[in-house]
């Protein structure tokens, strides 16, 4: 079971297959709304820009896979403290704390 989830995540991730419980695009019929999200990490902050799609289903609103691997990337580059690759896709804020 596990091998056929990781054959399933892979060709998501390489964007051979759609999945929808629908049958077609559910992007043809979602609205889609700009948000900010935020990352904390360590000393580091970030505002990632990413879009909301909003539908009937029971899922929504969720990501788009793109906006889901965006986070992900901005996330790691900051765990290794990397902030000129997470300011490619965020803005980036170094926090300072203000009381002992």
């Amino acid at each position: 079971m596990a091998d056929i989830l990781a054959a399933i995540q892979r060709l998501i991730h390489l964007r051979e297959v759609q999945i929808s419980r629908h049958g077609y695009r559910e992007a043809e019929i979602a609205m889609k709304r700009s948000t900010v999200e935020f990352i904390h990490e360590g000393k580091y902050a970030a505002e990632v820009p990413v879009e909301l799609i909003e539908d009937d289903t029971a899922w929504s609103p969720y990501l788009s896979v793109d906006d889901a691997l965006k986070l992900d990337a901005v996330r790691l580059a900051l765990r290794r403290g990397d902030v000129a690759e997470a300011a490619k896709h965020a803005q980036v804020f170094e926090l300072t704390p203000v009381s002992p």
